[in-house]
């Protein structure tokens, strides 16, 4: 049996979002259970509601463009395609790159095990792993973020992806700032010496 690419470039970005989503969600509940202080503290400060309010959007956006593209293909020359960049290879990069963020994202999630963390959290001791990606980036689970939205601008490369993109991005970078700021502060030369170490990024 023959794979319909367009079937694939239909409902494979779709089954992506629904892996990093269930990944997410179950490393976040493992964590819970396991730790005594709060998983979630995004709502610690109005800077991380910013932030929070931008990851919503962004992963709003995606799931209604991915909604247009399955059920009412036609209705997608509304979200601004950029024709220029349509091409069957390109989205098939865009699938590869977006499956590669989604499994970076949930490996990097698993190797911080009771240090996750959705926010900063002022309240507990400050804490940072070294091991595993950590070695390359001080941000894996975020640079695995932004490498599954770059997919989806590849895959579907129009306004509303491109917002997306935009959006994850600018929360991604407060939260970066706020928890690098935090770890400074609380662990100061050990912290420090791994930021001049290792990339932000990569």
């Amino acid at each position: 049996m023959s794979l319909d690419f367009s079937e694939l470039l239909r409902w494979g970005p779709f089954a992506l979002l629904a892996l990093h989503a269930a990944a997410f969600v179950t490393g976040t509940l493992r964590v819970a259970k396991e730790s005594r202080g709060p998983v979630y503290v995004l709502d610690a400060d109005a800077t991380q509601r910013v932030s929070q309010a931008a990851f919503r959007l962004s992963f709003a956006v995606l799931l209604g463009v991915f909604a247009l593209r399955a059920g009412w293909p036609f209705l997608e020359q509304f979200s601004g395609p950029l024709q220029w960049a349509h091409s069957s290879r390109i989205q098939l990069l865009g699938l590869v790159v977006m499956l590669g963020g989604v499994v970076v994202a949930a490996l990097a999630q698993f190797q911080m095990g009771r240090a996750w963390r959705i926010g900063v959290p002022d309240q507990e001791p400050a804490q940072f792993v070294e091991r595993g990606l950590f070695r390359f980036s001080r941000n894996p689970v975020f640079l695995g973020m932004a490498g599954m939205f770059l997919g989806v601008v590849l895959i579907a490369p129009n306004a509303l992806t491109l917002t997306s993109f935009s959006l994850a991005i600018f929360a991604m970078s407060i939260q970066i700032r706020l928890e690098e700021t935090h770890l400074s502060s609380r662990l100061g030369s050990a912290y420090d010496a791994y930021r001049a170490r290792v990339g932000r990024w990569i």
